[in-house]
């Protein structure tokens, strides 16, 4: 039971940490094409 509980655990600690990072690049990707579009 132990085990589940901390694979589960990993599981959502992994989870948000992957949307953070997804989250900023495509802010980053979205800033990087607004700049070039402004530019023009």
């Amino acid at each position: 039971m132990t085990f589940m509980d901390d694979l589960s655990g990993l599981r959502l600690a992994l989870l948000f940490i992957l949307s953070i990072v997804v989250v900023t690049v495509l802010s980053r990707v979205y800033r990087a094409t607004e700049l070039r579009t402004e530019r023009h």
